[in-house]
């Protein structure tokens, strides 16, 4: 019997956050295994499994319908904060094997529960050579909504291409040709679209468009907000101590994702509820 123990990531008031399913003891399934059970519950899934690695404590898998993702900062909270919640020691931080390497996690104490801070590399970024006017195709806007004035992909741990919008209206309203964006994705070796807004120094609102996973949409995206959040510290040639992303809004899954000591590393901050069913 598969116990599937869900959660809810990063969720910013009720029937916020970016939902993720989280399989205990996973060792006995096969790759296939994994993602035919994230196409059954149509979410990204997190798998835990033993480790073969001295340094680490438990390795995770991450599954769309579509494939296996190399890393998942939402999934990685909400295993990280299953074992916390079943572990009968206190935790204070773990090491984790992930595709992407070996991540260092910290459980950080809040009044109620905890937050789970998730560490990153140092971030890339490269200019992709595609048009704003192929941009603008993909999103459905005219090229005079984006205001970049070159497009990068940017990443901590898997890239993500950055688009900077002009209005949370636009971006509000974005409904993507979703087989074109995947195009792009590929061609510029993306994970997905991250078009955002500015709206203050280090607060911004964003949506993801992950490529061609299984579902057209994610609520929460930690390592895209990672990404920005080192683009910014990058341009601007400064460290941001704490940059907040809100995701979710347009889909009413409405989101708040925290990057702490945006710069040339960072770690994705955040709280997972772990559900209760019947």
């Amino acid at each position: 019997m598969i116990e599937v123990i869900p959660t809810t990531v990063f969720a910013d008031g009720p029937n916020g956050g970016n939902p993720c399913p989280v399989i205990l003891g996973a060792d006995n399934y096969s790759d296939e295994e994994m993602r035919a059970l994230a196409e059954e519950l149509s979410a990204e899934v997190g798998f835990i499994l033993a480790t073969n690695r001295p340094a680490c404590d438990y390795q995770f898998r991450f599954f769309v319908p579509n494939k296996e993702m190399t890393m998942c900062g939402h999934a990685t909270i909400a295993c990280a904060t299953v074992l916390y919640d079943r572990s009968q020691r206190p935790i204070k931080s773990l090491t984790i094997e992930t595709l992407a390497g070996d991540i260092p996690i910290e459980f950080l104490p809040m009044e109620e529960g905890i937050q789970v801070s998730v560490a990153q590399k140092a971030g890339h970024f490269d200019s992709i050579n595609v048009s704003k006017e192929t941009i603008a195709q993909a999103l459905n806007i005219s090229c005079q909504q984006i205001v970049s004035e070159t497009v990068y992909n940017a990443s901590t741990s898997k890239p993500k291409t950055l688009i900077a919008l002009d209005s949370r209206e636009t971006l509000d309203n974005l409904r993507p040709q979703l087989s074109k964006l995947w195009d792009i994705c590929d061609m510029v070796d993306s994970s997905g679209f991250y078009p955002y807004v500015q709206v203050a120094d280090d607060v911004f609102f964003a949506r993801q468009f992950p490529n061609n996973s299984g579902y057209d949409e994610d609520a929460a995206t930690g390592v895209a907000a990672s990404a920005l959040g080192a683009f910014v510290a990058h341009n601007l040639n400064n460290e941001i101590p704490l940059l907040t992303v809100y995701q979710g809004q347009a889909m009413e899954r409405p989101s708040k994702i925290q990057v702490k000591d945006a710069g040339k590393m960072n770690a994705i901050v955040g709280h997972a509820n772990i559900l209760v069913t019947d």
